[in-house]
């Protein structure tokens, strides 16, 4: 896992990274631990998330390169810019080159006013990962969010089938059909301990583990992931698939 999302940020000794989210949990021990440490670059801890201390480490000829936050950080990120305005003028991050989000969806609109506020030089990542599969997609580099709502390809050694997961034979869908994401390679579970459930609950017939998300592949053969929700989420009206998200996504854009 670290070797993975070492290369896709393309990580090296020149690079010094900011540490913000807790070790305990796999995105900060495989993302900010492990893969600084397999690329040999620096990496610098904070106790806990602090807007003014974000910034803090970006300043100077010895700010860091790079960041990874969940979205609700990167928002208050945000809203501390908002109240110190001279952050947009100055934009005193002169060796920030990317950031990286994960944990849970980035809205389109978050990530455009993120790439918006840190200018052009700065790359914003939108990932896809979890606990049992870590990492899966995101972005190639330089990355000026050219697919909007793409979390990026699939990572080298990662195989993804978008299923039918109401067919018995989890049959593969087209590209531009929404169906469960299936994962498969090195860095996915084998099973869980104590595992009760049935072996289809988590695994399909192919050995692909059934991450519970729905989504689909660009339609134009780019290999682009798009994450429309969760599957247990899924609202039946009148007998028609409704994705939660697509509704918050319309809500937030009503709400300006």
């Amino acid at each position: 896992s670290g070797v993975m999302i070492g290369q896709s940020l393309q990580l090296s000794r020149a690079d010094s990274g900011l540490s913000m989210l807790p070790l305990y949990h796999v995105g900060g021990i495989a993302c900010n631990l492990v893969a600084p440490m397999l690329a040999g670059s620096q990496i610098c801890f904070s106790v806990a998330f602090n807007p003014k201390a974000f910034f803090d480490a970006l300043a100077g000829s010895q700010g860091v390169t790079w960041c990874y936050l969940v979205p609700s950080m990167w928002q208050m990120v945000l809203d501390y810019a908002n109240e110190y305005r001279e952050l947009r003028s100055n934009r005193p991050w002169p060796r920030l080159r990317l950031i990286r989000s994960a944990g849970s969806d980035l809205s389109q609109h978050l990530a455009s006013e993120l790439a918006s506020f840190f200018g052009d030089a700065v790359s914003v990542l939108p990932t896809y990962g979890m606990t049992e599969a870590m990492p899966i997609a995101s972005p190639a580099l330089p990355y000026r969010l050219e697919y909007p709502g793409s979390v990026g390809n699939p990572l080298p050694t990662i195989s993804i089938e978008i299923v039918d997961s109401e067919d018995d034979k989890m049959s593969v869908v087209a590209n531009g059909l929404v169906g469960e994401i299936t994962v498969k390679g090195p860095t996915v579970l084998d099973c869980y301990d104590n595992d009760i459930g049935q072996l289809s609950d988590f695994f399909t017939p192919r050995g692909y583990f059934r991450t519970g998300d729905l989504g689909h592949f660009a339609d134009d053969g780019s290999g682009q992931l798009f994450i429309n929700g969760r599957k247990k989420d899924v609202i039946n009206r009148g007998g028609e698939t409704i994705a939660p998200k697509e509704v918050e996504l319309l809500l937030r854009s009503d709400m300006g």
